[in-house]
């Protein structure tokens, strides 16, 4: 299986592009995902995305908050469907 990380961090400043990484576990991905955040705050607390209208397409999103409060960013790891497998 391949997972795709999307990660927006708005913890580092606006001129930090979006990561994106391929794994080949939802473990890693997510392992990955609280590693960059912990550069910015060691005590993150990741929560699923809620959001009544996006639901939908924020499925496997989640969100990432520092120890005061504060949103360090949000991410999603996501399994690849391969074609022709």
């Amino acid at each position: 299986m391949k997972v795709l990380l999307i990660l927006v961090s708005l913890s580092q400043g606006d001129d930090v592009p979006p990561v994106t990484a391929e794994f080949a576990s939802m473990a890693e991905c997510e392992k990955e995902a609280l590693a960059i955040f912990a550069e910015s705050d060691e005590r993150v607390e990741v929560v699923p995305f809620e959001g009544e209208e996006e639901a939908a397409l924020m499925d496997n999103m989640k969100v990432a908050w520092g120890a005061d409060g504060n949103m360090l960013g949000m991410f999603s790891c996501a399994s690849l469907s391969q074609a022709g497998e």
